[in-house]
């Protein structure tokens, strides 16, 4: 069989054949548990009823049209995620690489409008924007860039949740025009961005006349128990990116943006044939409905709540576990060894996990689960995690 796609993800040998709710159906075999949500892009389960029927309805009226033409459904999507987002402007695309691409261009546009020849824009050890070129240059993901350079300039990189050092960075450089950062650094092993250090970010991006642009790819739909991260904190960024996430995994994104980034967004040299897919935005607004009337902010809050509790009972004591971390429907179990070869053992227990950086197990299920649901997702992972450990305590060692 060719190879049609890229390796980025590593390809499992599975064979997938449909789904439903949070599990996927394989060839010839048990279904399996999405305990990732498909990489936080499904965050209401598959085949849910409601999106299926906003595919089939507009599919029915119109899929497609030329991006020149005022077209309803892509206007309500953008005014549905602008008014969950508390922003004045939004452009939708195809991805959250495109996003953050589009808002790469807001940063340097803002620095050509302050007569800055060279605008830079300052990102995160650890962090992770994309694999276009630009997105790439913009991540810590040493491994790639050593493929592909001359990367692209004007990046300065800050450790992430220090406040000093960024203001001694910021102090330095009087290029910079905007910060983009992720409120959870996925990628870097579910790294979550403190309050005070985004609230730090605000004032130092009001005392510089930066943009702070908060890359929301993974964390959009009520992941983290709001419908955006960053709601958590209280904090108002200048630019929110989002991704496929917005529309349960069908080729989306936005760049929101507000006040004075949002007349750049307006202003700016932007667009996309497809951006803004009609199904794709027929599903933005079905899922912003779905979350909203059914609470499912607040349940993943809760659920989230619940199953990190019980882990960190379930662990208590365990030599082979460094944190148990989480918000929401978003948790990280740090080993103190790597564990990348718990995934193989995982599938074979029917689960569908993921590791990162060696060490990282996450965990996002999708946030429509059902106590059964909930109550395989928390006996096997305990499970599997003793097994791979060899431990075989059966209660808590305090």
């Amino acid at each position: 069989m060719p190879a049609l796609y890229s390796n980025k993800f590593g390809r499992l040998p599975l064979l997938i054949s449909g789904g439903d709710g949070c599990w996927l159906q394989r060839e010839n075999e048990p279904p399996l548990f999405d305990a990732i949500s498909s990489h936080n892009q499904c965050n209401l389960g598959h085949q849910h009823p409601e999106l299926i029927a906003a595919v089939k309805n507009q599919a029915d009226r119109l899929m497609s049209a030329s991006p020149v033409l005022q077209l309803p459904v892509q206007q309500s999507a953008g005014t549905d995620l602008c008014q969950i987002a508390t922003m004045h402007s939004a452009i939708l695309c195809d991805s959250g690489a495109e996003a953050n691409e589009l808002a790469i261009k807001l940063a340097r546009f803002q620095g050509r409008r302050k007569k800055i020849a060279e605008p830079a824009i300052l990102t995160f050890e650890g962090s992770f924007h994309g694999l276009s070129l630009a997105t790439m240059s913009a991540s810590d993901y040493r491994k790639a860039h050593a493929r592909y350079e001359p990367l692209v300039k004007g990046f300065v990189r800050a450790p992430f949740n220090d406040l000093s050092r960024l203001r001694q960075i910021a102090e330095a450089n009087t290029n910079i025009t905007a910060v983009m950062v992720e409120s959870v650094q996925i990628e870097a092993g579910i790294r979550f961005a403190s309050t005070g250090f985004l609230h730090g970010l605000r004032q130092i991006c009001d005392e510089f006349n930066w943009l702070l642009i908060l890359d929301e790819i993974q964390t959009t739909a009520a992941r983290t128990g709001t419908f955006f991260s960053f709601q958590e904190h209280g904090i108002s960024p200048d630019v929110v990116t989002c991704g496929e996430a917005l529309a349960n995994g069908l080729p989306s994104g936005a760049c929101l943006a507000r006040d004075a980034a949002a007349d750049l967004l307006h202003d700016g040299a932007r667009g996309t044939s497809l951006g803004g897919g009609l199904l794709s935005s027929a599903v933005i607004s079905a899922q912003c409905a779905v979350i909203k009337d059914g609470h499912l902010s607040e349940l993943s809050l809760a659920l989230g709540e619940e199953l990190l509790s019980a882990l960190k009972s379930a662990f208590a004591g365990a030599h082979y576990i460094k944190d148990i971390r989480g918000r929401g429907l978003l948790i990280a179990i740090e080993m103190n060894e790597p564990c990348e070869a718990i995934i193989p053992l995982a599938l074979n227990s029917g689960l569908l996990i993921e590791v990162y950086r060696e060490k990282v197990i996450q965990l996002s299920p999708p946030l429509i689960m059902q106590p059964e649901d909930q109550s395989f997702l928390l006996d096997s992972v305990v499970n599997l995690i003793k097994l791979y450990a060899g431990d075989d305590r059966k209660t808590p060692r305090h």
